[in-house]
């Protein structure tokens, strides 16, 4: 089934926002689009941008893609023209791609949500029909926005994700890195992609997505806020005690912080009492109150 809003606003966020997948239909123009062509994506493949590049590999597990890094993001569009000539299922894919791309930004901000200390960086794809990266999830919310071509996109539920996987992408680098695999229960949203529409996908919800035709893509996204990530950014050298304490209570340090709603005049205090319970936990090994309060104010502040 495919569920379809206009815009997004006070009442997407209520509605949405860390809560369920959504597709936004039309929410970019023609016009918005009209700039963003395979040749100009190539132009993108510089530095300080990063590329790989991805094969499908249906045949070897249900959801699965092999990735390979590319040592000189240059020669991404050769390489991409080489394998589509050989017929492989290939995707290139950019990270930061806003750093090449200031029209990215722009984009962005169409969508104005307020959290933007949690702003992440724009991955954008280039794929061949029947091609993919996967089934995967990530600690992020954002948005999939087709810019050319047509995309099939399923989403599940938070629920089918191996506990290991789950906790590696919020930040435990103590369990085995477990591949994600495509649940064999049904999505909870199925739908089509055509150019100009968004589809939001929550923290942690699985997504797969499969060309139905040569296919540009960007993912935006806000990276999400545990307190395990908190407390290294506060800490920087963690007591050995801390980390111990971490490691025993996973449910408490690798979650999810929820954001403040729209317009609170002090989300770095929302924060800061939604952290609270991993402080407490931490005493007397921790860093004091006062060093996660001015860290969160700093983190929180209006962009000059």
């Amino acid at each position: 089934m495919t569920s379809a809003v206009q815009g997004v606003g006070r009442s997407f966020l209520d509605r949405y926002w860390q809560k369920r997948p959504v597709v936004l239909r039309s929410f970019f123009t023609s016009s918005q689009l009209r700039p963003f062509s395979v040749k100009r994506f190539f132009r993108w493949c510089s530095a300080p941008a990063e590329a790989r590049l991805f094969v499908r590999t249906e045949e070897r597990a249900p959801g699965s893609a092999h990735a390979f890094p590319l040592a000189s993001i240059g020669e991404g569009p050769a390489i991409f023209d080489h394998c589509r000539a050989r017929g492989e299922l290939v995707t290139l894919l950019l990270n930061r791609a806003e750093s090449v791309e200031p029209a990215l930004e722009r984009l962005r901000a169409r969508f104005k949500i307020p959290y933007v200390w949690r702003e992440h960086d724009i991955v954008a794809t280039l794929a061949v029909k029947d091609a993919g990266i996967g089934f995967h999830a990530g600690h992020e919310d954002g948005f999939v926005v087709q810019l050319r071509g047509r995309r099939r996109w399923r989403v599940w539920n938070s629920s089918v994700l191996d506990d290991r996987y789950r906790r590696r992408l919020l930040g435990d680098r103590s369990v085995d890195d477990v591949p994600p695999m495509r649940p064999s229960t049904r999505a909870s949203l199925t739908c089509i992609l055509e150019p100009g529409d968004a589809l939001f996908i929550p923290a942690l919800y699985g997504h797969e997505g499969t060309t139905l035709e040569e296919s540009i893509s960007l993912s935006i996204a806000w990276a999400g806020l545990t307190p395990f990530r908190v407390v290294n950014a506060v800490a920087r050298a963690l007591d050995p005690a801390v980390r111990q304490i971490m490691q025993e209570d996973p449910a408490e340090f690798f979650r999810l912080l929820p954001d403040p709603p729209p317009g609170t005049p002090d989300p770095a205090g929302f924060l800061l009492d939604a952290l609270a319970p991993s402080i407490e936990r931490l005493r007397p090994h921790g860093p004091p109150y006062d060093a996660f309060g001015r860290f969160l104010r700093l983190l929180t502040r209006p962009k000059a």
